[in-house]
């Protein structure tokens, strides 16, 4: 079989192309009113890296996320950060410029559905496809919000390499290359587009028909792509390895440590249920599904139970229509497309749940744990598989005889009922993603059982003030999220950022006991406690900050003001001397030791200290110090 789309290259088949393109970019134009929110602050606005004209390469050989907990979210997205750094740098930041992206690439990835599909199904099938993608509420997130660019430009991308490599059983060496590179950009976009080789099997599986006895020829004609879509993968698995430490990200979702603990098949059946809903009947949307919007759950529940019942009949329905399909590959057009009614809905089941099924799979939690229980944004891709199994049910319904009138006319209703139910919910949910303030009010009524809306709604009351209400809403988050790192430490930062350093002190506390192996908690503790004039407290701190950097200067330079305060005078004169020695130009460390050294009843080393002192400085303001104090501490000393 050729592998040519229906119609391919007709005006039908152009016509449903643009039509979903089109409807995809208006339905999003709301979202070019929205400001950053959300992970835009972090991952764009807040980013130096992304805003630097020259820090390219420092881009793209660092973790995505910035900052401390960069590697923890075990994240490296080098194609979509050049995008982001190309459009800050021609912009100045603009948050129109990344919105108006995103509307860009979600109607060519609209228009892309169409032409992917219908390289299996029927035209109309395809286009209709196309259209309930276009307008699925559950693609908000990715659209909307900035950082929702790495799905959609990983969806294009792989798109495309689909589009190129489906349009025949074996491709030249150009077309091979070309596929390989797409696949490159697009698994350095997002790493769940690692599944191009699985959706390749699909499309061809579903295309060609293909059993058991036909592997063999359709891996002979796939051998060269496959070989080098294998050495992206294997490049793009090495380069995670240089980055982050490692290929795959085991820190399980915020609030969620339990799963790695006990067995998981619970919780995700309680995913897999929510998942279920998200796609088919998206009315209730959320930002967060951390722990307390989906429980962590150590029993079967009747959610978790449906869930499960829910995949198992999906696959066992996709498995009935491919063999309908194998048993009826005489009933196809010439192109190998379905040719009755019921081999469309064959097909388009076949199609739809194996592919959503395959791209779903890298984010399930289900192969092995990632930094979301669920997210909408990670349903974008697999949506696809949801819109051609809706297609392909409902598009033969008004296609039947004229004696089934009223079915044609239902299938027509159900479908138009479906797209201005799903057009009115997205376009309704966009300004939810305008501003932080947007968002944060969206999740304090949507999911306030949330950890990570309780831990915003705290930032938000500490930002307008209100500390004693902020630490409330603190106190929560921590009750719902446990003991996870990124937010202890996250919201010590918070809290002192607004000089809140008494409040501050038990979470980073409890942060070392987290993570004992990090050293961000005991240096912030030495500097908090040091503020708060607890020495004892800062010596502890100060000394566990110079064993975990033995270059850190401030440590060392707490330590001996800490020991000082306590009057232990000799054990403060080591740490300054340890101190000077990491950097012994400037005048004032010498000038302490000299103090120091003094009052611990070394004379001849206050004076060595003090000749230190006026080798480095000739102010007449330093000297006349150093005269004071060698008065008054019985010391003098001259170069």
């Amino acid at each position: 079989m050729s592998g040519e789309p229906a119609s391919g290259g007709s005006t039908e088949l152009q016509k449903w192309t643009i039509t979903a393109g089109v409807v995809a970019m208006i339905v999003y134009l709301p979202s070019l009113w929205n400001g950053f929110a959300y992970d835009d602050l972090l991952i764009i606005v807040s980013n130096p890296r992304i805003q630097n004209p020259s820090g390219l390469t420092e881009l793209l050989t660092q973790p995505y996320w910035p900052g401390d907990e960069g590697v923890d979210f075990g994240l490296w997205r080098p194609t979509t950060s050049f995008l982001m750094w190309v459009l800050w740098q021609v912009s100045g930041g603009a948050a129109l410029a990344f919105h108006l992206t995103n509307v860009a690439l979600h109607g060519a990835v609209s228009a892309m559905v169409v032409r992917v599909s219908a390289r299996v199904v029927p035209t109309t099938v395809a286009g209709v496809a196309g259209l309930l993608f276009a307008v699925h509420p559950v693609h908000v997130e990715a659209v909307a919000n900035g950082v929702g660019m790495a799905e959609l430009l990983a969806a294009l991308l792989l798109l495309v390499a689909l589009d190129l490599a489906s349009g025949r059983d074996r491709l030249s060496g150009r077309d091979t290359l070309m596929v390989i590179a797409l696949y490159a950009l697009a698994f350095g976009a997002k790493e769940s587009a690692v599944v191009l080789p699985g959706l390749l099997f699909v499309m061809d599986g579903v295309r060609r028909r293909l059993d058991v006895g036909a592997l063999g020829g359709w891996l002979r004609d796939r051998a060269l792509l496959l070989t080098g879509m294998v050495g992206v993968a294997g490049a793009l698995l090495l380069g995670r390895t240089l980055v982050l430490g490692g290929v795959v990200d085991a820190m399980p979702a915020l609030g969620a440590n339990l799963l790695l603990e006990v067995p998981r098949i619970f919780t995700v059946g309680e995913i897999w249920a929510q998942t279920l809903r998200l796609v088919t009947v998206p009315g209730w949307l959320s930002p967060d599904y951390s722990p307390g919007v989906i429980p962590i759950l150590t029993v079967w529940t009747g959610a978790s139970l449906l869930g499960v019942a829910g995949v198992l009949t999906l696959l066992a329905g996709s498995i009935v229509a491919m063999r309908y399909l194998y048993r009826e590959r005489s009933h196809s057009d010439p192109r190998g497309l379905p040719a009755t009614g019921l081999g469309v809905v064959a097909t388009s089941v076949a199609f739809g749940v194996t592919w959503f099924v395959t791209a779903v799979s890298p984010t399930s939690n289900t192969l092995f744990l990632t930094g979301v229980l669920l997210a909408e944004r990670t349903l974008y891709l697999p949506s696809v598989g949801v819109a051609i199994v809706i297609a392909g049910l409902l598009v033969p319904l008004g296609r039947v005889s004229s004696a089934d009138r009223r079915v044609r006319v239902g299938g027509v209703a159900v479908l138009l009922v479906l797209g201005v139910a799903w057009t009115t919910r997205t376009v309704t949910y966009i300004p939810a993603w305008r501003d932080q303030t947007s968002i944060f009010t969206h999740m304090a009524e949507a999911v306030p059982e949330s950890g990570r809306a309780q831990w915003f709604m705290g930032d938000m009351q500490l930002g307008a003030g209100d500390t004693s209400r902020a630490l409330y809403h603190y106190r929560v988050a921590l009750g719902l999220l446990g003991s996870e790192y990124p937010f202890l430490m996250q919201t010590a930062r918070t809290l002192l950022a607004e000089e809140q350093l008494a409040p501050a002190l038990p979470f980073l506390t409890r942060a070392h006991e987290v993570r004992p192996d990090e050293g961000a908690a005991p240096q912030l503790l030495a500097v908090t406690t040091a503020q708060l004039e607890m020495w004892s407290e800062t010596e502890r701190w100060a000394a566990q900050s110079t064993e975990f950097e033995p270059g850190n200067v401030t440590a060392h330079h707490l330590l001996s003001v800490s020991l000082a305060q306590q009057e232990r005078w000799e054990a403060a004169a080591e740490a300054r001397v340890r101190m000077i020695a990491l950097d012994p130009a400037p005048w004032q460390p010498w000038f302490w030791l000299a103090e120091l050294r003094a009052r611990a009843g070394d004379l001849p080393g206050a004076r060595a200290a003090a000749d230190s002192v006026r080798i480095r400085t000739e102010a007449p303001n330093a000297l006349r110090q150093l005269d004071s104090l060698a008065v008054n501490l019985g010391f003098s000393g001259r170069p």
